[in-house]
């Protein structure tokens, strides 16, 4: 339950620095969508670290690494599938958004629980 509430505040942060860079600084929504990733992942890593998981690992950088390259192919999984919604099916880019957030949830949540925060304890 918690990861879905910190999960919550971390894509509240990632949506509105992707909105943001989008709309108001008119940047590309794939870059738009690499930016809104990093800040929305460090959210999720620390809250999901200290406060759902508990995990008292000590070496922060090598679990942050484990961390990003779940995440990374997140990242890639999304920025393919909003390219397909963007340029093929002709989906507004902040709902593409909103469904390859959706898409990816599990393979983030399996792989961060069952990888990142208990293979490194």
């Amino acid at each position: 339950m918690l990861y879905l509430v910190f999960g919550g505040f971390a894509t509240i942060i990632d949506w509105g620095v992707y909105y943001l860079s989008l709309y108001s600084l008119g940047i590309h929504y794939s870059l738009s969508v690499t930016l809104s990733f990093i800040f929305g992942s460090i959210t999720n890593f620390l809250l999901n670290k200290y406060l759902n998981f508990n995990n008292q690992y000590k070496k922060l950088h090598n679990q942050f690494i484990l961390y990003l390259l779940i995440a990374i192919g997140g990242l890639i999984f999304t920025i393919v599938l909003m390219w397909f919604l963007i340029e093929v099916c002709l989906v507004d880019k902040f709902l593409a958004r909103v469904i390859a957030t959706a898409i990816t949830l599990v393979y983030n949540f399996l792989g961060h629980k069952y990888i990142t925060f208990n293979l490194l304890k």
